[in-house]
């Protein structure tokens, strides 16, 4: 299995929250807002998901037409 967009755009959150951790930590060290801390959780919390989630199996979903035969000219023939 590879790499999704949503597992990219997961890491792409994580790595994006690296330089946003200093800002959330220094507005709450000085009180100055005390709601970014639920919002952090819950942007680390997506960012987590996003990046691990698997996704569905492809060979376990049907394909949304049914295969139809293909005739080859000698069945043509016929």
């Amino acid at each position: 299995m590879g790499l999704r967009w949503f597992n990219a755009l997961g890491a792409v959150m994580l790595f994006f929250y690296l330089f946003l951790n200093e800002i959330v930590c220094i507005n709450v060290w000085n009180e100055s807002n005390m709601f970014l801390i639920p919002m952090a959780i819950v942007y680390v919390g997506t960012a987590l998901v996003l990046s691990v989630w698997k996704g569905s199996d492809s060979q376990q979903t049907p394909p949304p037409f049914p295969r139809q035969h293909v005739l080859t000219p000698r069945e043509a023939l016929r």
